[in-house]
């Protein structure tokens, strides 16, 4: 079982994008000179929600599904539906030309590391409750989520036990 993240943030607004960039990528944990590779991939959580909104996918598990593909592949899955963004992420350079920008790789290495521990795990972030997942109204019936993992793999966990 898990809770579906697209469901308990508004992924329209701003203010709830950055809650679940800070509560998934972890950007705190960063050196100052790290912590700018990690925030340019920001953008990276609207284009998942705009490219869900228009092709009736989960904005999560597409972040999941970007984290496992070349930056190329995955950002021609967004570009036809958030081109401005995808623009800024990759400072105006052509998909093609990708590799060729140092300074895009390195935040999108940010991006694949902080998902690594997530995408095996996509399920307790992603599975609406018409699939059997937790109720978006659960906090207001009372209800608790309990998210459970070994001592051995908190660390990898955090990222899970943080944003529900």
């Amino acid at each position: 079982m898990g809770v579906d993240l697209n469901a308990l943030f508004d992924l329209s607004v701003e203010t709830d994008r950055r809650e679940l960039f800070e509560c998934l990528w972890r950007p705190w944990r960063d050196s100052a000179e790290g912590k700018v590779f990690t925030e340019r991939t920001y953008g990276l959580v609207e284009a998942a929600y705009r490219t869900g909104l228009m092709t009736e996918q989960n904005p999560i598990r597409l972040l999941a599904r970007w984290a496992r593909m070349a930056p190329k592949d995955a950002l021609a899955e967004a570009q036809p539906h958030a081109p401005d963004v995808v623009s800024v992420l990759t400072d105006g350079t052509p998909l093609d030309d990708l590799t060729s920008n140092r300074f895009f790789l390195s935040g999108w290495g940010s991006f694949t590391s902080r998902w690594a521990p997530l995408v095996q795990s996509i399920d307790v972030l992603a599975t609406a409750a018409e699939a059997g997942g937790v109720p978006a109204d659960w906090a207001e019936r009372g209800g608790t989520v309990y998210v459970t993992y070994g001592l051995h793999a908190q660390g990898a966990a955090g990222p899970l036990i943080a944003a529900p």
